[in-house]
């Protein structure tokens, strides 16, 4: 949907307008998704601007790969908080994310973001389950009760919905 400022303004105008909304948006995403892991403002906004600094600009005069990109910090926010949480709006921002990486154009990354992910969700998974034997003597929460496997389950289910909202538009 970004692209379509190319309909509204000249299209060297709106390729940087749209290069900057995305790597601000990368920048955004990686801070949300440091602070999800309990770092502090200053922490979250330097690994913010250090995200989109190494590794967005970088890849600035490839557009694909920055529409790309902007998704990686996205799913592992919404991968950490859907572990944390066990909310189902975090299940969905995360299928959603899958479903815009894969639309974003340069399909190559999307598999690196995944070959990051599955392995994260994993060890995350693993250790939420030791955080729960140990909360499960204290008090049973609401995040507890669903399993690691079910979790893993629900994770990898949402891929496969991702890849068939994309393929909605990519099989025309």
């Amino acid at each position: 949907p970004p692209t379509w400022l190319v309909l509204f303004m000249p299209v060297t105008w709106a390729v940087k307008t749209l290069m900057f909304g995305q790597v601000f948006l990368g920048g955004l995403f990686a801070a949300c998704f440091f602070r999800s892991l309990g770092k502090g403002w200053f922490a979250a906004t330097v690994g913010g601007v250090l995200y989109s600094f190494g590794c967005m600009l970088g890849q600035i005069y490839w557009p694909s790969q920055v529409s790309t990109l902007v998704w990686l910090p996205f799913l592992m926010w919404a991968v950490e908080r859907f572990i944390q949480t066990r909310r189902w709006r975090w299940w969905a921002a995360f299928i959603i994310g899958v479903a815009l990486q894969a639309l974003a154009g340069f399909p190559q990354f999307m598999v690196y973001t995944l070959y990051l992910l599955g392995p994260y969700a994993l060890v995350r998974l693993v250790q939420e389950k030791g955080k729960k034997r140990e909360e499960e003597k204290i008090a049973k929460p609401r995040a507890a009760r669903m399993g690691i496997w079910f979790t893993a389950m629900f994770l990898l289910a949402g891929c496969v919905l991702a890849a068939g909202l994309a393929a909605i538009q990519l099989a025309p």
